[in-house]
């Protein structure tokens, strides 16, 4: 329908209510991309998306930072998502490992659970991918950004295009979509992971909480993904060994200069190497909503060619259920529920060290379990 998304950092207004025309400009130009022909009668809307809290972007301004002023940017609409920085992130990520890594007290787990802010996280992060999504779906431009660009933004952007484009929930284009939102755009691996010696205050899992938003989405649309949450696990797993170069930089500049693509093995050469082990059992390509609650309101560390070969996105697809059909008459988003109904804690990943029982008492990960190993033995000419 011709709208886009655009990333960007957060405009330097600061107290003084500073301008920049260039910038305007830009923004005016973006807008007016959506108008196809002179005698078109609609003015269209650009939403910026700040993903953060107002009370977080008006404090910035103390910095010389800060937010858009809607007076001078005309047609457009400001909206706050309310994502909590790397510093909340941390926090709430220390107060649940505290939790997962101490005897539970069986009376009050859910109650220490809520209390961790976890899960409210993870909620807010998906809600703002979802509003991203369903401006785009309504033939609305989007420009988003939070402080600097590649944290908050690279959640909530990628998980939008996780929610319009099936190709991206199939492997190849996962793994091209991380390199693409997060790689390539230059999320900060090597500080917010804690690889080397750096100041813990810049450590923050921003990449876990945007993996356990996928993952909440797979739950609810357990046929939508090619692949299973052994991929996501896999990465997470792998993003912490360094046994390859794909997360051991921050940027596209510090790649090149470390020569990871020389010296190092690409993280997606093994993705494909180990492709069967990934797949999704249950993946018909289609979505189908299987929650009954209502929606809410390349690799530079390696040469190029290390990444799986890749088709171009689906343009087309089969036409899904009707809950998950678009108001512009697409077939293929997901609209995934947002509410704290919804949202579970992931135990496999959380929990996987703490009793195997926990793991296998997900009936969905034991069938995927019983029908790979079944398609292994009539693979293999077993029983």
């Amino acid at each position: 329908n011709g709208a886009s998304i655009s990333r960007c950092a957060q405009p330097r207004v600061g107290v003084l209510r500073i301008r920049s025309k260039e910038d305007e400009a830009m923004v005016q130009s973006i807008r007016m991309s959506l108008v196809r022909d002179a005698k078109s009668a609609k003015d269209p809307t650009l939403y910026l998306l700040d993903s953060r809290p107002e009370s977080y972007a008006k404090a910035n301004k103390l910095k010389g930072l800060g937010h858009e002023n809607m007076d001078l940017y005309r047609g457009c609409r400001l909206m706050f998502l309310g994502i909590g920085n790397i510093h909340n992130v941390s926090d709430s990520y220390a107060r649940l490992r505290e939790l997962c890594h101490m005897r539970p007290n069986e009376a009050d787990w859910y109650v220490a659970l809520n209390a961790t802010g976890w899960l409210q996280l993870i909620a807010v992060v998906l809600e703002g991918g979802v509003k991203i999504a369903e401006r785009l779906e309504e033939g609305e431009s989007v420009m988003t950004h939070c402080s600097d660009g590649w944290d908050r933004t690279s959640q909530i952007v990628s998980l939008a295009e996780i929610l319009l484009d099936p190709y991206y929930r199939t492997i190849d284009g996962f793994c091209v979509l991380i390199e693409k939102e997060w790689l390539a755009f230059g999320h900060m691996f090597r500080t917010r992971t804690g690889h080397g010696t750096l100041v813990d205050d810049c450590v923050s899992p921003i990449f876990l909480v945007f993996i356990d938003c996928v993952w909440q989405i797979t739950r609810q649309y357990s046929t939508a993904f090619e692949f299973s949450e052994e991929l996501l696990l896999f990465v997470l797993d792998e993003l912490h060994s360094c046994r390859f170069g794909t997360f051991l930089a921050n940027n596209e500049k510090e790649r090149r200069d470390m020569h990871l693509p020389e010296r190092t093995v690409s993280l997606w050469t093994e993705v494909d190497a180990r492709r069967s082990s990934f797949v999704n059992p249950f993946y018909d390509g289609r979505p189908s909503a299987e929650f009954s609650g209502t929606p809410s309101a390349l690799d530079s560390s390696a040469a190029a060619d290390t990444l799986p070969a890749v088709a171009s996105p689906a343009g087309g697809g089969t036409t899904g259920p009707d809950t998950t059909s678009t108001p512009g008459g697409g077939s293929n988003s997901l609209h995934p529920c947002c509410s704290m109904r919804a949202i579970v804690l992931w135990q496999r990943y959380y929990l996987r060290w703490c009793s195997q029982a926990l793991c296998d008492a997900d009936p969905l990960v034991a069938a995927g379990r019983r029908l790979r190993s079944s398609t292994h033995l009539s693979t293999h000419g077993g029983l």
